[in-house]
Formats: structure tokens, C-alpha cells, sequence
């Protein structure tokens, strides 16, 4: 998988939906080549990763440490062990001192680029396991109300928002899961006319594309965070 995985994952299902509105910049930033040169660990420590080779990636941070904060053509290994949904790694990268908002959030934008693929047929054990990371990341500091790339002026906890109530994603399966964990996001917009943005598309299908968002999905959301439920911005 290349460089920019984090940005081609998600623009499949989640873009074009964003693309609506201006929570789309947070997404729309393709990586430029690296913030720093990619040491040779930091290389081999992403393709064990890749491969899923959790012995490997043991080896080379256990040796070399100081790796796990690098970040690579805005890439981080914690953003990839997110996104595979691999807690074993995941575990791993924060026991050796990642720190879980690297990147100003990538490790979130990791696990919500994970999920983007399995819109319309994830199941629930696969749900739960992006869950669980999630879980894990925010217990261990990462914030959901960071902006990874410069300029952008939605927060990771709209992108998310906008992803898991989107119609003809399983919506419900996402609702249902997160009532059964307890789960609860702290929704912060960037800028506040991003709830009523959210709420129009909820109500109204989009002309071309034939797509909404599930209210009872966004509702939900939205009362976790105490906001006003959806007719409130209608």
C-alpha cells in the first residue's frame, strides 16, 4: 500500500459525500512527500505493518524506539495500525511512547479511513474491532476534535458525524454498536454552521447523487454531545 493510503481509502465512499459541504477539507489534503526523510526502521517498521507482521514491527521498535513519533509523507505507523484495526499493534506503538494524537489526530483519521471500505457490508465482529481501537486511543489521549492538515475547518468528530450516518451504510448496525458500548464522542465543530450543514443534508436527499443521512443516526449523535436533536435546525 502506498504513501497515501490514509487519503485513498476514504475517498471512495466518504468524499463524495463531503464534497457537499465544506466539512470536506479535512479529507481533500493528499500527503506532499514527507514532513522528514523516512529512516530505514521507520521503513521497515510501515512494512510490517503493512503485512500485518506484528513480530517484526515488535523487533524493530523494541530496537529503535524513537520511531514510533516519526511522521512520513504526514503518515505515522500508529495512523496504520489504525487502519488495519490491528490492537496488537496498535498496543504495541503506544506501550513504546507514541503518542496517540501524532499528526493532530492521524491515528483517528487512521481508523475512520479503515472503516470508509466496508461501508454497506461491514459486519458487526469488524465494526467492533475499529471500535475497540477507537476505544483505546481516545482512553490514551487522542482528541477527535483535531484538524490533521493545515487549514482545514472540520474536525475529525464532523467527518466521522457525516460517515457513520450516512444512508445505505448500515447506519443502524453503527447505532446499535455504539449504544451497546456505551460510546460517546465529544462533537466540537470547527466552526458551529457545520451542525446546521449536517442537519439539512439529513433532511434533504442530495439531487445528483440520490444520497442522505439516517436522522435517527445523526440524532443520535448529536444527543451524545447534548447538541439539539435534528428538527432544531429545521
Amino acid at each position: 500500500m502506498n504513501s497515501s493510503f490514509s487519503l485513498r481509502k476514504v475517498i471512495g465512499c466518504v468524499v463524495l459525500v463531503l464534497s457537499a459541504l465544506f466539512l470536506v477539507d479535512v479529507m481533500a489534503a493528499e500527503p506532499s512527500g514527507g514532513d522528514q526523510q523516512a529512516s530505514s526502521e521507520w521503513e521497515k517498521a510501515m512494512q510490517a505493518l503493512r503485512e500485518e507482521n506484528d513480530v517484526a514491527l515488535r523487533n524493530v521498535v523494541m530496537s529503535n524506539p524513537k520511531i514510533v513519533n516519526e511522521i512520513v509523507g504526514k503518515n505515522s505507523l500508529l495512523e496504520m495500525a489504525s487502519y488495519k484495526g490491528d490492537m496488537d499493534a496498535v498496543r504495541l506503538l503506544l506501550i513504546n511512547g507514541v503518542d496517540a494524537n501524532v499528526g493532530d489526530g492521524l491515528p483517528l483519521l487512521g481508523v475512520l479511513n479503515g472503516m470508509t471500505p466496508l461501508f454497506g457490508g461491514i459486519s458487526r465482529g469488524e465494526l467492533v474491532k475499529y471500535m475497540e481501537v477507537m476505544r483505546l486511543l481516545l482512553e490514551e489521549g487522542a482528541n477527535f476534535n483535531q484538524r490533521p492538515y493545515a487549514g482545514s475547518n472540520a474536525s475529525l468528530s464532523e467527518v466521522y458525524v457525516v460517515s457513520l450516518c450516512e444512508q445505505g451504510g448500515q447506519s443502524d448496525l453503527y447505532v446499535e454498536v455504539l449504544k451497546d458500548y456505551g460510546f460517546e464522542v465529544d462533537v466540537e465543530p470547527a466552526y458551529r454552521a457545520n451542525y446546521s450543514k449536517i442537519a439539512e443534508r439529513a433532511k434533504d436527499k442530495y439531487v445528483s447523487m440520490g444520497v442522505g443521512f439516517d436522522p435517527g443516526c445523526v440524532d443520535y449523535v448529536f444527543g451524545k454531545t447534548g447538541r439539539h436533536e435534528l428538527e432544531y435546525y429545521w
